[in-house]
């Protein structure tokens, strides 16, 4: 392997990270947004924060 085609690689697979990061991110938002919709939706809980 050349050292253009470890470049190459070594790119692909940082903007492979960055995309799996950035999709991760996403998803720990859509689950905090639910549970704060969850929490909001039941009135015995609103305003109380559980450990």
């Amino acid at each position: 392997m050349s050292e253009d085609e470890r470049y190459i690689d070594n790119e692909s697979d940082a903007d492979k990270r960055a995309h799996h990061n950035a999709l991760e991110r996403k998803r720990r938002d859509h689950i905090k947004d639910s549970f704060s919709s969850l929490r909001d939706s039941l009135p015995a809980f609103q305003g109380d924060k559980v450990r």
